[in-house]
């Protein structure tokens, strides 16, 4: 079921189309992402799995008319005795983009595999560096990965556990697929053992993410700065209560959003940066029931609030992105049990992603943290804003 509305400036939210994603690659294997990048022709999806010492990444390429490339998939060199419990990190940007998960130790230390990948959906050469010094490293859900200050460069935040040491965050920059040495490691949160961690970035703002317990619930920081160089200066922070299990972050122009689960919905946290320094707005309670997964995106004057729970997906529509944001949406629609074509019946919820680009947001997810074949590894879903 769904339902939606328009204003004299908004759109009214359409499904356009909607589907599967690729099949996994065993019965029963466990599944990580998934990931979305909107790119200059279409949208990049990708999510891992793993049986055994299996491993996969599978990318697939998604145009704006719905048509959907075949799977390209890449063995990551898994071992049957560690299990990746993180999540995958999509970006693009210019003509290029990136897709990253976490590798396992397999003897010779964790790390990182970077697939890069151009505006069409064409993969180029996969890197897969591991660190011997590492034990096991981690990425959030999704917010690994975005775009840094030079063409062609990454910001990467992930949480990393040394052999001798207690895991903590760090943040690189990549140069394409390598790393960028000139810049060296930094660790954004010290040395604070938290969950996850997540960056959002636009050629303004510079923003990190990462649930912080200090007594009771704890807080969800994030922590701001400029994005017009390499150089790490986040003196500036936005706090969200308790340190939430997961979490939602964009920034567009000057400006971003942060969001976490709350008792009913979520509570979004929109800010604005400028002449240095964060001013955050009114915190906003969105949607309802409890929702177990979501993600944020801009498109034109518009901020999109995506929320998944068991069964069901809502998105809603709150405008004046670009100037003032309103307080409360414009539009929602919501999806209970289907959406299109797609069962959402089985949907746990946990796993969701969205990106959006001319005049669709797309909305991407895994049905559950297992493959079973009698369900779909999960959807994708392209909702048409024309206005």
């Amino acid at each position: 079921a769904s339902s939606g509305g328009t204003t004299a400036t908004g759109c009214k939210l359409e499904v356009e189309s909607t589907g599967s994603l690729p099949g996994a690659v065993f019965d029963g294997a466990r599944l990580s992402g998934p990931a979305i990048a909107a790119t200059a022709d279409g949208f990049m999806l990708g999510y891992r799995d793993q049986d055994g010492d299996s491993m996969r990444a599978v990318l697939a390429f998604l145009k704006d008319d719905g048509a959907l490339s075949p799977a390209q998939n890449f063995d990551l060199g898994g071992c049957a005795n560690q299990v990746p419990e993180d999540g995958v990190g999509m970006a693009f940007a210019g003509t290029s983009g990136m897709m990253t998960t976490s590798l396992p130790d397999c003897g010779q230390g964790a790390g990182a595999v970077f697939i890069p990948f151009n505006s069409k959906g064409q993969v180029e050469q996969a890197v897969g560096p591991r660190n011997k010094s590492f034990k096991q490293l981690w990425m959030a859900q999704s917010g690994a990965i975005a775009p840094a200050a030079g063409n062609d460069d990454w910001e990467l935040v992930y949480r990393v556990q040394h052999q001798a040491d207690s895991p903590s965050v760090e943040r690189l920059v990549l140069e394409g697929s390598a790393f960028k040495t000139s810049v060296p490691i930094a660790k954004p949160f010290g040395e604070a053992d938290v969950a996850y961690t997540m960056v959002a970035t636009s050629p303004q703002v510079r923003a990190f993410l990462a649930p912080v317990q200090s007594g009771g619930e704890g807080t969800t920081v994030v922590k701001v700065g400029d994005r017009s160089s390499d150089t790490l200066d986040l003196s500036h922070e936005l706090l969200l209560p308790r340190a939430a299990p997961w979490a939602a972050l964009v920034a567009w122009n000057d400006k971003l959003a942060a969001a976490i689960p709350a008792t009913v919905g979520m509570t979004v946290q929109p800010a604005v940066w400028k002449l240095g320094a964060i001013s955050p707005t009114a915190p906003m309670q969105i949607g309802k029931g409890t929702v177990m997964g979501g993600a944020l995106v801009v498109l034109r004057d518009h901020l999109f609030v995506v929320q998944a729970r068991s069964g069901g997906i809502s998105v809603y529509r709150l405008d004046g992105a670009n100037g003032s944001l309103a307080a409360g949406p414009a539009v929602s629609m919501d999806f209970a049990g289907s959406l299109g074509t797609m069962n959402l019946s089985a949907f746990d919820g946990t796993r969701i992603a969205a990106a959006a680009a001319r005049d669709r947001v797309a909305v991407t997810w895994l049905t559950k943290a297992t493959a079973d074949s009698a369900l779909p590894i999960g959807g994708w879903a392209l909702l048409r804003c024309a206005k």
